[in-house]
């Protein structure tokens, strides 16, 4: 949702850098150009960070259900160790 909302931003920005070129001065565009190139590179770094959260949020999840697991099959292994030991 966040993601959705700073694209619509970013488009809406873009938007007003390039209505206002139409009415800057001439020699004006070189500034322009490059606002719009640090807000698209702004955009990349927040993809790619967003993206690295969503790899580490599913790799922790994996992990943990994993330990989890590995955790109620050594509890079953020591209870049937423990029962047939008694």
């Amino acid at each position: 949702m966040a993601e959705e909302n700073l694209g619509t931003f970013n488009k809406s920005l873009i938007s007003a850098i390039e209505t206002a070129a139409k009415s800057s001065p001439s020699g004006s565009d070189a500034a322009l150009n490059a606002v719009k190139t640090s807000i698209a590179a702004a955009a990349a770094a927040v993809n790619s960070f967003s993206k690295a959260a969503q790899q580490v949020a599913e790799f922790t999840d994996s992990s943990v259900k994993a330990a989890s697991s590995a955790t109620a099959d050594a509890v079953k292994t020591a209870t049937k160790r423990g029962s047939t030991a008694a």
